[in-house]
């Protein structure tokens, strides 16, 4: 009994210098890590869609916006031009990361960074091995990781869908963008599927806003069952006007984005681009925690999506097939709402 008695003081005594130690060790770590920086890069409007999905993303894992992370966004409004200063700009800053909204994006920053070794996450490319950006999918090698969006690959499909969505369809005309890398992989896609679903392909290069006097020329002459869009950040810029011309002449317009889809596209298969930035933010979050990005594999696209716009096919008068209409991820319809989920 006298032992417990004397042990008890010892115990007191032992877990107050522990609680002491532990006060003392509080107030030696060290203060929480700077604000970390990450730079976006974007070569016009309809890519800012990427950036809230990045936000989103980020937000998710733990990253609060002017708490412990800041953006510094560069947009060149389609302005090719401008596209390297805004790089150079941004490289200055030396922020601890940049993300590049695309393809065309991730090209300028890869060169531009390639000296200072700026990590640089790209949000949606295609073909990014085989157009130079990284050297595999599972090593990219330099300072460059990302998404790649599998666009070029997804061509075919498009066609597919096209087809499954207006069974009568027989001419389509392809709408390409000949200076930007994945076009004429995309497009070789495109042909390679058309003679088993029974399609005749068209082929119309557009670069520019002075391309459209010529491919309303083309389609006015009326033998055209739809329009085709590849990928291209100019033709993103152009979507407004190729779609008036084509719902003025009644075409319908297979797109590559969901937003393509909303500015009246009938229809689009890809992933959309706030799950791009989305998927990004993964990427990006490895990199401030250490990751070197040659090491980081670049990762697939998540939720590829087949969006319907309804109300462009009521504008059109066109029969959607049920069969099509059933492999609808999201629809555009203003009778419900904006945008309603297939079967839900």
């Amino acid at each position: 009994m006298k032992r417990s008695c004397l042990l008890t003081p010892l115990i007191i005594l032992a877990t107050i210098l522990t609680l002491l130690a532990a006060g003392c060790s509080a107030e030696v770590k060290p203060p929480p890590s700077k604000k970390k920086t990450i730079g976006v890069l974007l070569s016009g409007d309809m890519r800012t869609a990427k950036l809230p999905g990045l936000k989103q993303g980020l937000e998710v894992i733990g990253y609060s916006e002017n708490v412990n992370i800041e953006f510094i966004v560069k947009n060149a409004h389609n302005d090719e031009d401008l596209l390297l200063t805004l790089a150079e700009e941004l490289a200055r800053l030396r922020p601890d990361v940049i993300v590049a909204a695309g393809h065309i994006e991730a090209r300028v920053l890869k060169e531009v960074t390639a000296s200072e070794k700026i990590p640089v996450v790209f949000a949606g490319v295609a073909s990014s091995v085989e157009q130079g950006l990284v050297e595999s999918l599972q090593r990219p090698g330099g300072n460059l990781t990302g998404v790649d969006n599998y666009h070029t690959e997804l061509s075919g499909k498009r066609l597919e869908l096209l087809q499954k969505l207006l069974p009568g369809v027989r001419q389509v005309m392809v709408v390409y963008d000949p200076t930007v890398p994945p076009a004429l992989p995309g497009l070789r896609v495109v042909e390679s599927n058309a003679p088993r679903l029974g399609i005749g392909v068209l082929k119309e290069p557009v670069a520019s806003r002075e391309d459209l006097r010529r491919l309303s020329l083309r389609l006015g002459r009326g033998s055209v069952d739809a329009i085709l869009l590849m990928p291209s950040f100019r033709l993103e810029a152009l979507t407004g006007e190729i779609v008036g011309m084509a719902k003025s002449l009644r075409i319908p317009v297979m797109g590559v984005n969901e937003h393509e889809a909303e500015y009246g596209c009938l229809a689009s298969y890809g992933v959309s681009f706030t799950n791009q930035g989305r998927q990004a933010a993964r990427l990006v979050d490895k990199i401030l925690n250490g990751q070197r990005p040659e090491n980081i594999p670049v990762e697939t696209p998540e939720n590829i999506e087949l969006v319907v716009n309804l109300d462009t096919a009521r504008e059109l008068g066109l029969s959607i097939s049920p069969v099509g209409l059933g492999l609808a991820r999201v629809m555009v319809d203003s009778r419900v709402g904006k945008r309603g989920a297939a079967g839900e």
